[in-house]
């Protein structure tokens, strides 16, 4: 069996990553209900298969094949997280392609090297551009859905923290939690009204249905391990660990939608989380000193 040339290699590598996005977004198409979000997409087909067909000519395999599976997850995010999230997404999974063809462009000759040359600009800018075209409300409304998972998590993370050291009662503590989680809802749900009326480009309305929606989310999530968990210690470990997930899920949608590194904003929230947990925790073991509850 002969090994294959170096530009077969890079050729099949090259046409399967297109091939695979050609689908992906394709799938995604054939789904879409938006019109203009359609356009985009069939946009962004047109692209990759241009891309995919040109590589094709080079490789040995004439037909590729794209897993079930991974078609099914990126139809799952863009029913989850949204288009804009989805195509960023894949956008950013882009790099390694993206650093491969800088990579190709160093060790390849004319007319190779224009024509990879202008499939890499079509990785670039050209997607790039078109994926920022897709304006979705979830999207445009971001900071106020941020706002309502990140005062919830810490704010109502703290709160209850402090409640189950003071008090040692899961259910009542889980009362509590649900009490004050609704309180901040529409605390938060009126500032971030107020807050839109000075910003011009949202409406104010939707920005505290979104603030106000999102944090009573986390309430009805955080406060779930407190009410139907009796044992403190269990109840306690299972809060934590839905603070872990929530705090996972929240920074890996914000750090792909931003185009922000996933563990910076990762790390912002454990640090405040715990930060403010930590503050809680001093509290209401002083609390519960003074007033000679322990």
């Amino acid at each position: 069996m002969t090994s294959k040339l170096p530009l077969e290699k890079d050729a099949e590598f090259f046409a399967y990553h297109q091939y695979r996005d050609y689908v992906v977004f394709r799938e995604l198409a054939k789904r879409e209900t938006v019109p203009a979000f359609k356009a985009i997409l069939e946009q962004l087909i047109e692209s990759e298969y241009q891309d995919y067909s040109y590589w094709l000519r080079y490789c040995v395999p004439k037909k590729f094949y794209v897993p079930q599976r991974d078609i099914l997850f990126f139809v799952f995010l863009r029913r989850v997280f949204g288009l804009t999230f989805t195509a960023k997404f894949l956008e950013r999974d882009e790099k390694e392609i993206i650093e491969a063809y800088q990579q190709f462009l160093q060790h390849t000759e004319e007319p190779l090297r224009s024509d990879v040359a202008k499939i890499l600009e079509h990785e670039r800018e050209h997607e790039r551009m078109l994926i920022s075209q897709i304006r979705e409300g979830k999207v445009e409304f971001l900071g106020s859905i941020i706002l309502g998972l990140n005062d919830g998590l810490i704010e109502l993370s703290g709160a209850l923290i402090g409640f189950a050291f003071a008090l040692q009662q899961s259910r009542l503590v889980g009362i509590l939690g649900f009490i004050t989680g609704i309180s901040a809802a529409f605390s938060m749900s009126a500032s971030a009204y107020l807050q839109a009326r000075y910003d011009q480009t949202r409406n104010p309305r939707i920005a505290a249905a979104y603030t106000g929606i999102t944090y009573l989310v986390v309430v009805a999530i955080l406060v779930a391990p407190f009410l139907f968990i009796t044992e403190m210690a269990w109840t306690l470990l299972s809060f934590f660990a839905v603070v872990a997930v929530l705090i996972l899920v929240t920074s890996f949608y914000a750090s792909v939608v931003q185009e922000r590194r996933f563990r910076t904003v990762a790390g912002e929230m454990v640090l405040l989380s715990v930060g403010v947990t930590f503050l809680t925790f001093l509290l209401a073991s002083l609390f519960r000193e003074l007033f000679g509850m322990g």
